[in-house]
């Protein structure tokens, strides 16, 4: 499904993903499925794609959710890494859709001018404006490079 993402410097996946606590190998990104293809991004397809991008947002439930034990924590955020991307925005929880789709709007905003870590500080101040529940603006976390 990755196929063409040597070629992009941010990738974004805004879709829904599965996170299996117990199973990391069965932890996957959902895309569209076509006649080639179930659909699902597991772990092992994301690590053997050569992923070059500067940023991966993982806009879904939970992407930022390790599975393990102390440095031997897997999931979608460290295949990425493992696949080249230099850093990864994921969530922490559950999200809600609305103030997501906000917040990443702000983000890219604010990321024409800024640092990833600036972009997505400015981001999250406006989103808790608009919804003050940390709910809604805290969920999400830089990993790897904040440049």
């Amino acid at each position: 499904y990755v196929v063409n993402a040597p070629e992009f410097s941010f990738i974004h996946f805004a879709t829904h993903s599965r996170i299996d606590p117990m199973v990391a190998s069965n932890t996957k990104l959902y895309l569209t499925p076509n006649k080639d293809n179930d659909g699902a991004l597991d772990l092992n397809e994301i690590r053997k794609t050569p992923i070059n991008a500067d940023l991966v947002t993982l806009s879904a439930c939970d992407t930022g959710f390790g599975i393990g034990y102390g440095e031997d924590l897997d999931g979608l955020v460290r295949s990425f890494f493992i696949a080249g991307t230099k850093s990864v925005l994921a969530s922490s929880w559950v999200i809600d859709d609305e103030s997501t789709g906000y917040l990443m709007t702000e983000f890219y905003k604010y990321l024409r001018w800024n640092n990833k870590a600036e972009a997505l500080r400015l981001a999250q101040k406006n989103t808790r404006n608009k919804y003050p529940a940390p709910y809604h603006w805290a969920g999400f976390m830089l990993y790897g490079e904040q440049n």
